[in-house]
């Protein structure tokens, strides 16, 4: 690996545990409605710390001087990197921040804010050692309360709108429509009838 190899995949793995100190430490004091707002918040961060980590590097690098060394920090000359390669390189390290980012919201946050068993047993932890009875659990955890925080996530994040007792969509290009569409295009395609 060159030196730009290095910064490239340095760059976005220090930008994305930006991006992942930053939900530690912020999320545990967020409303659950806010988390979608705080989520691009923090990638926009992730994504401002990759562009200056990239910006300020003076384009020196590893290089070895033999094949039987380890890499050792030296500067090497500017202009062997050109400004095409080094566009390229800014490109890609944002691309893998962006891809892991995303990854990490699907498979870490995602399941941690809908599943159903880890509220439990967040509920759980948050009563301590005395617990929590039944009928309890069943008064902090049901139906209606699960459905409430998604609307007001939804809402949160300017998906849904609230217009007194109804909900409305909020966006006329929202996520949700998208891929609903592609699913239908997806099915007409293959010929399956629509319901």
């Amino acid at each position: 690996m060159n030196a730009l190899d290095w910064l490239v995949v340095g760059n976005a793995f220090f930008s994305l545990s930006v991006f992942v100190l930053c939900h530690i430490l912020i999320f545990r004091f967020t409303k659950h409605a806010a988390v979608l707002k705080w989520v691009k918040r923090f990638f926009m961060i992730g994504l401002a710390v990759n562009l200056i980590g990239y910006s300020v590097y003076p384009f020196g690098g590893f290089v070895s001087t033999s094949m039987t060394k380890p890499p050792y920090p030296c500067f090497i000359e500017e202009n062997t990197f050109t400004f095409p390669l080094k566009l390229l390189g800014l490109l890609l390290s944002v691309f893998i921040y962006g891809v892991s980012a995303f990854l990490y919201v699907l498979c870490v946050l995602g399941p941690y804010e809908s599943s159903i068993r880890l509220r439990l047993i967040r509920e759980l932890s948050f009563a301590g050692l005395k617990g929590l009875t039944t009928k309890e659990i069943l008064q902090r955890y049901n139906a209606m309360m699960i459905i409430q925080r998604r609307l007001d996530r939804l809402v949160a994040s300017g998906e849904l709108r609230r217009e007194g007792s109804f909900y409305r969509s909020g966006k006329s290009q929202n996520v949700f429509l998208l891929i609903e569409m592609m699913a239908g295009f997806l099915a007409r395609c293959i010929g399956e009838k629509g319901k």
